[in-house]
């Protein structure tokens, strides 16, 4: 049940959830990746907020990130990546996803960045805009509440910190306490995807 996958198409602009008085509260702690997650006003299913780091340069995570076309290559679970418009800072792109135990499920993002190369400082936010993507199909949930981001910067020339923020609502009849419960759960394995797909020595944009 890790329909968080999905939605790793981007990096931070702004924060979500940018307005919310709640705190945050630690749930999982590991080597290099700290989660966080907190209440959302009007919404039962939780925000999490997501620190790491990888030993490797901004320049080339952001790479790895920025590489929407090949996610199925390398991304637990997603079976399907189509871009739908594209333009310099902006991509639409629609997302289709198998996990264990539940029907697959499928959604459009509209996709935000702005690059600084200069100050290795990268960032990108999303948001699920399934009008701008193919109608739904019957066997397939959609999926309307994807909002989310990323922020990737230089800790040294090879090091990066990124900070992950996201809030999801599977859609479907997943109880929403399952819903939380995997989302946190499903983090370790994307930033693991991500590290590992940086490096691949035979990985190339």
């Amino acid at each position: 049940m890790k329909w968080i996958l999905c939605c790793l198409a981007g990096l931070a602009l702004t924060n979500p959830g940018v307005k919310n008085p709640n705190p945050w509260e630690k749930v999982n702690e590991k080597k290099d990746l700290v989660i966080w997650n907190r209440a959302v006003p009007g919404s039962s299913v939780r925000e999490l907020r997501a620190e790491a780091y990888v030993d490797f340069p901004v320049d080339k995570v952001w790479a790895v990130i920025d590489d929407i076309e090949k996610y199925t290559e390398f991304m637990p679970y997603i079976e399907q990546i189509k871009v739908v418009e594209r333009a310099p800072d902006k991509v639409v792109a629609y997302h289709r996803f198998d996990a264990p135990l539940v029907a697959e499920r499928d959604y459009t993002l509209t996709i935000l960045s702005e690059a600084d190369a200069e100050k290795k400082i990268y960032r990108r936010t999303w948001t699920a805009t399934n009008d701008k993507g193919p109608k739904s199909v019957s066997g397939i949930v959609r999926v309307d509440i994807c909002d989310g981001s990323w922020m990737l910067t230089a800790d040294g020339p090879n090091r990066t910190r990124l900070e992950y923020f996201l809030h999801t609502h599977p859609g479907g009849s997943v109880p929403m306490w399952i819903a939380n419960k995997a989302n946190s759960i499903s983090l370790p394995d994307m930033f693991r995807a991500i590290r590992n797909r940086t490096k691949d020595s035979k990985w190339t944009r």
